[in-house]
């Protein structure tokens, strides 16, 4: 949509991690708005497959009460434990500044339901399997990857193999 409203003709994409996901799907339902895709990062095509596990229902359900699952979603959104989230997912934890805590912190806590929105995330309800998607796109696709990660170029690989046109 906002494709569509505000840029008004085929544009190029770049996201990072879990919102690969959400761009090729998107690429894959209307191809005429999209020229080419910068995956940095993405997550694994096994990883975007996951459906919401047993007990996700359940853990869904407890976030919704309000007291249990407010004291749950703040000790979940933290500064502690955004900070702990950034030392696993940056190769240098120590360049991001407590400026960008709080950023997080505050995004966090802002909108008329932040809760909802990590209960999705955490319950896996956000995940799409991508395999048919990718294969049907015909989009120049690029993908960037740190050499830290000791698999980026098994996934590479796992991208390239459902669509040459990585």
């Amino acid at each position: 949509d906002f494709i569509k409203s505000e840029i008004g003709h085929r544009t190029d994409i770049i996201v990072s991690g879990s919102s690969s996901s959400f761009v090729i799907m998107a690429c894959n339902n209307s191809p005429e708005l999209f020229n080419r895709l910068i995956l940095v990062n993405p997550d694994s095509i096994d990883v975007c497959s996951q459906l919401p596990g047993p007990y996700s229902k359940y853990y869904k359900r407890l976030l919704d009460f309000p007291v249990i699952g407010t004291l749950i979603y703040h000790i979940a959104v933290s500064k502690s434990a955004i900070r702990d989230s950034f030392e696993k997912a940056f190769f240098n934890p120590r360049a991001v500044k407590e400026s960008t805590v709080d950023i997080c912190y505050e995004a966090a806590h802002l909108g008329f339901s932040p809760k909802s929105i990590y209960a999705c995330v955490r319950c896996n309800y956000i995940r799409c399997n991508i395999a048919n998607a990718l294969k049907r796109i015909d989009n120049s696709i690029y993908l960037i990857g740190g050499n830290e990660n000791e698999s980026v170029r098994e996934l590479f690989d796992e991208y390239a193999s459902y669509n040459p046109a990585v």
